[in-house]
């Protein structure tokens, strides 16, 4: 594997990325190896109810309007995002797992203690694809906390290109050089 592994990270689209599937998208990669990479946009809620989903599944009535979210182009399973820890689950970021369990989307989504996304769809990559959309720079990487896949989707892309940038100007500026006071530039 490259040194462009960014399985637990996230993606965020930069302008240079062309596809319109992820115009100012944030994308949580859940995989990513030698056979292509996984992941589930984080900022896209549709207008699809958790509850629908719910009475879908346990054929009762459900109160429940946290939105579904557009996971990626790729149709593929209900999955679920929370932070109840399950001995049968992967945490790819401290605190958050994710599931494809209908009886544990069910169990999560019917107690409000703690947070969770439900999403429909996913972003998918073929060997190399990403790699290739990184080297060509659609993607910016970005190193998220379970708070960040948590916050709120209309503020997700702007948290993570300051924090990209942030971290661009450390980076490129010895801290010797970086006057006490701002004013002195």
């Amino acid at each position: 594997m490259s040194n462009t592994f960014v399985e637990g990270q996230a993606l965020v689209a930069s302008p240079f990325l062309a596809d319109r599937n992820f115009l100012r998208s944030v994308v949580y990669i859940v995989k990513h190896d030698d056979e292509g990479a996984y992941g589930l946009i984080l900022n896209r809620p549709t207008n699809l109810s958790v509850g629908a989903l719910l009475e879908q599944i346990l054929e009762e009535k459900v109160e429940n309007n946290e939105p579904i979210y557009h996971g990626g182009p790729v149709e593929g399973p209900i999955v679920l995002v929370h932070e109840q820890a399950s001995s049968e689950e992967t945490a790819y970021v401290p605190g958050v797992y994710l599931s494809s369990n209908q009886d544990e989307l069910a169990k999560v989504c019917s107690q409000s203690a703690n947070r969770y996304r439900v999403f429909n769809g996913y972003a998918g990559w073929a060997p190399q694809q990403l790699e290739e959309e990184l080297k060509q720079g659609g993607w910016l990487v970005w190193k998220l906390t379970k708070d960040d896949i948590f916050s709120p989707p209309d503020e997700i892309w702007q948290t993570a290109l300051r924090q990209i940038g942030r971290e661009i100007l450390t980076e490129s500026i010895p801290t010797g050089r970086i006057p006490v006071d701002p004013n002195a530039n």
